[in-house]
């Protein structure tokens, strides 16, 4: 990530919310490790850890998405739903691949598109199945 920050010369810093949100994102640029080819924007600022994968940003001291950022400046105002993705990269921001949804909107859609979560037992392993059960 580092060697992103520095290829694609973005600088942390005080400003507004879209200021500081607009520097730490890569619009088309020339770096290497990104594929713009969906039209993504990519968030390469700070990543949360759960749910893993998440670009982050400080809002008020508080931790919140970029891409939930992305729709408020887009829209004006905080998304009262869960903010999905239509191209299924979580660290895009563009906001013409993020809509409003509920948990079950997005399950739907990853099942529509073929997408594993990988479901295990709370302790890592695999459940066995109780007698009866198929």
């Amino acid at each position: 990530m580092t060697w992103h920050r520095n290829y694609c010369n973005v600088r942390g810093g005080r400003g507004t919310i879209e200021e500081r949100f607009w520097k730490k994102v890569c619009k088309g640029c020339s770096c290497p490790t990104h594929d713009h080819s969906k039209g993504c924007y990519i968030w390469i600022g700070a990543v949360i850890s759960f749910p893993v994968g998440y670009g982050a940003i400080s809002v008020n001291s508080r931790t919140v998405g970029a891409h939930v950022v992305a729709m408020f400046l887009k829209t004006g105002s905080w998304p009262t739903k869960l903010t999905l993705h239509t191209c299924d990269i979580r660290l895009c921001v563009n906001t013409e691949h993020l809509y409003e949804g509920t948990r079950s909107d997005n399950l739907k859609d990853a099942y529509r598109k073929g997408v594993s979560f990988g479901f295990r037992a709370h302790n890592g392993r695999k459940q066995k199945l109780l007698k009866g059960q198929k």
